[in-house]
């Protein structure tokens, strides 16, 4: 891919979503249909903020590949059968997000049901995964187990996204530090249709960032993080797949190592205490470490810290010897258990001091 054309697919991104962003802020109270769209689960804003920003994200990515289709169809050739598949999955995404964001509260089975089926959608239009690396030696091949592991993959990923999106720009800016690992992996091999859709992901998401980071003008909503999360599902496995056609899953999952921990974690919380593990909390650790003291945007700051350095071990990964993949996924996994033992000491410690302050003013 040249750079201009690069340069092109980005700029153009970014000018779009920007302008449909500020649109959305300016014309807001017209998608008024419920009173949800301004909604908080845990008030962390004096007013009520649009639920809008996945709309100008979606509308802005389509609008760039549509106008770079037109003049480099060669890019896309051999592949138009497989992206007509990807814009109807995310479109049904995108509709069920915005029925939740905009009339009425979907609970997690249609939710489910609703992603289980625009999957199913990719998978008939031609996505699939059939054999996978072995970490040890070798390949693994899966045939038809490829279909129920695409399944679970992009819905851990979609809802992985949706999970973080607690904090004023922490999932947009996570899926952005994440999306340029894919990019420098990307621009290594020279895949050619893989970067202008990235780079037309990546445009729009910086271009809402500025509307998203704290404080908030504008929320990505059900709607832009399970849209998110159905686009970056893709890109990992696109931009780790081998030349070979073989998806090493080690290195897509370092690079979502906070996200997908975020999800273990919390599951695992809820099934600890007998609860729902699909119910919605405010025990989150990003909302924990608000609670703690720290300023909401430090814990954005913080989390896209982790995330930078599990994305740089994941490229890291990807350019060493496949025997050395164990050793590295075993020093993730114990450095997040140390972080995540370390966060947990610390919003306690904070909030037994925070209780002993109150009795003693008592």
């Amino acid at each position: 891919m040249h750079l201009m054309e690069a340069v092109f697919c980005i700029t153009f991104s970014f000018l779009v979503s920007h302008l449909f962003s500020w649109y959305l802020l300016k014309n807001s109270d017209r998608f008024r249909i419920g009173k949800r769209i301004y909604s908080e689960r845990v008030r962390l804003h004096k007013k009520g903020v649009p639920r809008l920003g996945g709309l100008a994200i979606y509308a802005a990515f389509y609008a760039t590949l549509l106008f770079f289709y037109v003049f480099r169809k060669d890019y896309f050739r051999g592949y138009e059968i497989k992206i007509v598949g990807v814009f109807l999955s995310s479109t049904l995404i995108m509709a069920c997000g915005l029925y939740d964001d905009l009339i009425k509260r979907l609970n997690y089975k249609t939710k489910f049901t609703i992603q289980i089926l625009a999957i199913l959608i990719i998978i008939a239009f031609g996505y699939n995964v059939n054999t996978i690396t072995n970490p040890f030696d070798g390949k693994i091949h899966i045939g038809v187990l490829g279909i129920p592991v695409l399944v679970t993959w992009l819905l851990m990923i979609m809802n992985a996204i949706n999970l973080i999106d607690g904090l004023d720009g922490l999932a947009c800016g996570i899926s952005i530090i994440v999306c340029y690992s894919f990019f420098v992996i990307g621009a290594y091999r020279n895949t050619v249709l893989f970067l202008p859709i990235l780079l037309s992901l990546i445009g729009a998401e910086l271009a809402f960032l500025r509307f998203n980071f704290y404080p908030a003008r504008l929320f990505l909503g059900d709607s832009g993080s399970f849209f998110l999360g159905f686009m970056v599902g893709i890109l990992a496995i696109e931009s780790y797949t081998k030349r070979t056609a073989v998806i090493s899953m080690i290195v897509p999952l370092l690079t979502l190592f906070i996200p997908l921990a975020s999800v273990v974690f919390t599951f695992s919380r809820r099934v600890a205490y007998a609860k729902n593990p699909f119910k919605p909390d405010k025990m989150h650790m990003h909302y924990r470490f608000l609670r703690a003291g720290i300023s909401h945007r430090d814990v954005v700051l913080l989390y896209y810290t982790a995330t930078i350095a599990y994305v740089v071990l994941g490229i890291f990964c990807y350019f060493m010897p496949k025997k050395f993949e164990v050793a590295i996924i075993a020093f993730a996994m114990v450095t997040l258990w140390i972080l995540y033992t370390w966060a947990l000491y610390f919003v306690n410690l904070k909030d037994k001091l925070r209780k002993k302050r109150i009795r003693n003013a008592d």
